[in-house]
């Protein structure tokens, strides 16, 4: 049982910061910031606060930057071809 839970945990966390990552690929970045809540308060992973912390820089929320910095939970995320992508959003 206990690993059904796990699953459905993790599938609920991945399909959210699915979500949120489209939403912000789409410009629509207070729900991709709501998103990204949901998914990191589900399991935190650094590229859900690294991507959450470009969204509130995108909406000029520095101390919430600030405080979301993936770069404090692995230092090799900001290096990442992925995050590279994310930081091109408009």
């Amino acid at each position: 049982m206990l690993g059904s839970n796990r699953k459905t945990r993790t599938w609920v966390r991945d399909t959210e910061c699915q979500l949120a990552f489209q939403a912000q690929t789409r410009g629509e970045l207070a729900r991709a910031v709501e998103l990204y809540e949901r998914c990191i308060a589900t399991q935190e992973t650094a590229t859900a606060r690294w991507n959450l912390a470009i969204a509130y820089d995108h909406l000029g929320r520095s101390d919430d930057v600030k405080r979301e910095r993936a770069d404090q939970l692995d230092p090799e995320i900001g290096s990442s071809p992925a995050t590279d992508a994310g930081a091109q959003l408009p």
